[in-house]
């Protein structure tokens, strides 16, 4: 895999990982509105991070072909 294939797979992981968020999101507000607890905290976003292998490490790594 070349850098530029390793750049868009870093890319499609982020995407993945936003659409993730934005419905964990959503199903925050919902829960919200109803006058219910969160469903997702703080660290389960954060969790999102290293799940998809998105941290500073991960990234630089990938890219450098240590992966």
């Amino acid at each position: 895999m070349d850098k530029e294939q390793r750049i868009t797979l870093i890319n499609s992981q982020i995407a993945v990982a936003t659409i993730t968020a934005m419905g964990m999101q959503a199903k925050n507000k919902e829960r919200e509105a109803k006058g219910l607890s969160l469903a997702y905290i703080e660290a389960d976003f954060v969790e999102l991070i290293g799940a998809h292998q998105l941290g500073s490490n991960d990234v630089t790594a990938f890219l450098m072909g240590d992966y």
